[in-house]
């Protein structure tokens, strides 16, 4: 065992099981990439990421904001992940379907139908413009992991 500092933390969802967790060796989909300061990246599973944040130097504040933190992370990546690959048709359906109707005149975005050709030129702008929010998003929330850089974990070799 040793005990490293956290370099780097990603999260991945895959459709089906597609690998182990490398602490207890379950399948697990949604994956917690985490890289330590001896340079080895470890795949966790949720439960056993919140084991390894116990067996650290964080108080449970600091255990709380880190998980806080890391869930805004999942859904930062989440989001360029779903406006990277989002068609006008996808958002119109998302969009409208969650907007009561005498809430539409308050919201920004395209009206229903507004982009009769999805490949719209205004349409193609406004995706990029979200999945550069998002991107800007993500950014900074991994900018804000650096306040865990003084944190250690214990590991296994």
């Amino acid at each position: 065992m040793q005990k490293v500092s956290l370099v780097n933390v990603s999260f991945s969802t895959a459709p089906t099981v597609s690998c182990t967790c490398d602490r207890c060796g379950q399948g697990i989909k949604n994956i917690w990439s985490v890289s330590f300061s001896n340079g080895v990246t470890y795949n966790y599973g949720i439960d056993c990421f919140e084991k390894l944040s116990k067996n650290s130097n964080l108080t449970d504040l600091g255990r709380k904001n880190f998980k806080k933190l890391l869930k805004s992370l999942k859904e930062c990546e989440e989001k360029v992940a779903e406006w990277g690959t989002m068609t006008y048709e996808q958002y119109e359906e998302f969009y409208w379907a969650n907007i009561k109707d005498e809430e539409r005149q308050f919201f920004p975005g395209p009206l229903k139908g507004e982009y009769e050709n999805p490949n719209n030129l205004e349409w193609n702008e406004f995706r990029a413009w979200k999945l550069d929010c998002a991107i800007e998003r993500l950014n900074y929330k991994k900018k804000e992991l650096n306040k865990f850089n003084k944190a250690w974990f214990v590991v296994e070799d």
